[in-house]
């Protein structure tokens, strides 16, 4: 039964993260073009306002630490000999859980300072933000991994975030 506690908890837990993401986020509104009612029913597209906080204006950050949490760790747990597969698909794995996690913690932070519920905003430094909090989950990761069980990783990844 031991050998079944992972993919148990795992889907789970992403599951239910993937439901409080959807509950819990909208789409920043400067992130997205305008839509109008054209002649004749067309659609008319406004370009995109370019502000510091619009999916356009920081996309290169954003790029570089992803490709820092899902190349650069990733590809560091392939050079430990007992877990080399193991721990490419275990960092993939947290990378995803790890980033929508973050999002439902800023609205769950926000809503306890706000007093009631304020859904969080997912623009381009929002998700900086979750790539650089996946970072140091990773890091963590790095070091208590062959000494943890993945289980025991899955509930750090789920504490951590919240502290942060």
């Amino acid at each position: 039964m031991k050998q079944f506690t992972l993919p148990i908890v795992g889907y789970i837990v992403f599951v239910v993260v993937i439901i409080l993401f959807g509950v819990c986020t909208k789409l920043d509104s400067d992130s997205v073009p305008n839509v109008g009612e054209g002649v004749n029913g067309t659609a008319i597209r406004t370009p995109l306002r370019l502000s510091t906080s619009s999916m356009m204006g920081s996309y290169g950050m954003m790029m570089d630490a992803t490709a820092m949490c899902v190349m650069g760790f990733g590809f560091l747990y392939a050079f430990c000999k007992k877990y080399t597969w193991a721990g490419i698909t275990f960092n993939l794995f947290i990378c995803g859980l790890c980033f929508l996690w973050c999002q439902v913690c800023t609205c769950i932070v926000g809503s306890i300072f706000e007093g009631e519920f304020v859904k969080a905003e997912i623009n381009i430094t929002a998700m900086i933000g979750a790539d650089l909090v996946t970072a140091a989950v990773l890091i963590t990761f790095g070091v208590l991994y062959g000494f943890t069980s993945p289980t025991q990783l899955i509930i750090i990844c789920l504490i951590e975030p919240l502290a942060m």
